[in-house]
Formats: structure tokens, sequence, C-alpha cells
């Protein structure tokens, strides 16, 4: 709201128009903001209770926890219970096909599979059962052998450094004279397979610290279902944009060895016309003088007379003699 009324504002005055009051409307949106969640929260609680059998378990868990701040009236509170009932239902549900899928994936001799399954339980915290954690760390330790390849131990490693049994497995044998991939595969995970790093004589603690490369902010890669949901990211701030700043130019003359722009060549010098050499010839033949310089039409104006110096008395002041 602020940055709309900022926006209308600097619109207005561009225009030369009246600029809108902030403050009035602020409180105005202040006051409608908490209805404005509520009915927010109502849509997507309506729409997460008709999907409630197909709607992902992250999406369900994140309207249930916004209920808290959501319902404001008894209706939301009633639907919120329902919500809080049918997520409880659905975590039992997916949690029995969890454990099933985990049975079935052992039994088929999937060890990888069934190493990356048994980190994603669908009820978070769940302990796995004690018959089907037994199982899986016989079935991850048979796995690491001294027959079995350094990609496929570096395979092995990495689903079992995420599972719940990764620090009760150890290998069942290994290499006499493991290669330096296997054993940069071992100190790299020293610290979340200790057993593993202890049967190569390598000790977790000297192992240098491993980075997170399978997760995103600290959480944990996924290998199949849904696609991890992109990190929130805030909009870019709105700025002015600056007029590019002109770079001066230089001053300073070119080096001696640089070329000059050629300059524009002078036009060709072209001897007069006829016409404009008559009226040059006429021009010296008439003499210069103020009278030619005038126009026939203009009034001539006559010259004045020569004072008389040897006069001193005018001749109207001047009396007859008595003779």
């Amino acid at each position: 709201m602020r940055q709309a009324v900022d926006k209308q504002n600097e619109q207005a005055r561009l225009a030369g128009g009246r600029e809108v009051a902030a403050e009035p409307l602020l409180a105005i949106a202040e006051r409608l903001l908490p209805d404005l969640r509520a009915a927010e929260w109502r849509d997507k609680a309506e729409a997460a209770l008709h999907d409630l059998d197909e709607l992902d378990l992250r999406d369900l868990r994140s309207v249930v926890v916004a209920a808290e701040s959501g319902a404001k009236d008894d209706d939301a509170r009633a639907l919120a219970e329902q919500l809080r009932t049918g997520l409880a239902e659905r975590v039992d549900k997916e949690q029995a096909a969890w454990i099933a899928e985990l049975t079935q994936t052992l039994a088929e001799g999937r060890v990888v599979r069934a190493l990356r399954l048994s980190s994603r339980p669908p009820k978070a915290g769940a302990p796995l059962p004690a018959d089907l954690a037994a199982k899986l760390t016989e079935a991850a330790a048979g796995a690491l052998t001294a027959d079995t390849l350094p990609d496929r131990w570096a395979t092995v490693l990495d689903a079992l450094s995420f599972s719940p049994v990764r620090l009760t497995v150890a290998p069942a044998s290994k290499p006499e004279a493991p290669s330096e991939e296997l054993v940069a595969v071992v100190t790299r995970m020293a610290d979340r397979v200790p057993k593993v790093a202890e049967a190569f004589g390598i000790e977790p603690s000297a192992a240098p610290a491993r980075k997170r490369t399978r997760g995103g902010r600290g959480g944990r890669a996924r290998t199949g279902g849904a696609p991890a949901r992109p990190a929130l990211r805030r909009p870019p701030r709105r700025t002015r944009r600056r007029p590019p700043r002109r770079r001066p130019r230089s001053r300073r003359p070119p080096p001696t060895g640089a070329s000059r722009p050629s300059r524009r060549p002078m036009p060709a010098h072209r001897p007069p016309s006829p016409r404009r050499r008559a009226a040059r010839a006429s021009r010296r033949r008439t003499p210069r003088s103020p009278t030619n310089l005038r126009s026939p039409t203009m009034p001539q104006r006559q010259p004045m007379p020569p004072p008389r110096r040897h006069q001193t008395t005018p001749p109207h002041l001047t009396t007859p003699s008595a003779s």
C-alpha cells in the first residue's frame, strides 16, 4: 500500500495534480489487514479440506499451522479442527505405506533405494521399527565388501550418510589395497559414518568437515517424489534509474604518431560571371562621393557656405555712415 501511494503521488506530481495523503489510507489498510489474512486462510483451508486425500503433507501442515492466527470465528475454528483430524489420519496412512514400501524394497535387494527411502519418513521424528532397522543395517553392511567397486562404495556411502542407521553400519570387509578415490570418499564422509571410517583407519574427528551438497539451506535433497520447492526471495527494491555518467572528453593533444582526422576539402575557386564582372567595372568607373552614394529618390542636401572670418560684424547690424 505504501509503495502504491508513493507511486501515485509521484505521477500526480509530474502531471501537476494534487497529491494524496498517505496516513489515512495506511490506517485503513492496517485495520483491514487481519480480516484479509483471515479470509485468505479460510480460502486455503476450504481448498485443503476439499483435496484432503490428495494434497501434499507439507502444504496441509502449513495450512494447519496458520490456523492459529487465521481462525477468528467459530466456523473457522471448526474448519481448523477438521483439518487437524484429517492431517493426523493422512500421516498415519502415509507412515504405514512408507513402512510397507521399505520392507518390500529390502526384500527385493535394492539396498540404495531402501537407504534413501529410510531418510524420508512421512511422520517427522518417528523412529524406525527395530526389526526393520536391523534388516537395513545388515543389508547395508553386506553391500560394503572387498569385491565392491569404488563407484558402488561411493553410492552406498552417500545413501547411508542420511539414513537413520548410519551410526551402526560397519563394512563386512574392505579392500586390502584401497584406491585413492575410495579413501577420499571415506575421508569425506567419516563424520557421518564413523564405523566405516574406523575400518579404514580414519579418525572421524580428524576428517575435514563435509559440505552440504544434497539440499538447499540446511535441508535434505529429494531424490524421489515431489520436487523441492525453491526458497522464497524478496522482490528487489524499486529505485530510480540514474542517468549514465558522460565520460569527459580528453583535452590532451594526440600523440605525435597518431593520425588526425582529415579536414573537409575547400571548394575550388570559380571565376565570376560576366554580369558580376560588368557590375564591378561600373563601380570602378563611378567616383565615390557622398552625393553619388545617395539614392536618386531622396532629396539632396545643399552644402553649407563657409563662414566669413574677415567680417566681424553682421551686415544687418551695421549702421550707415554720416557721409
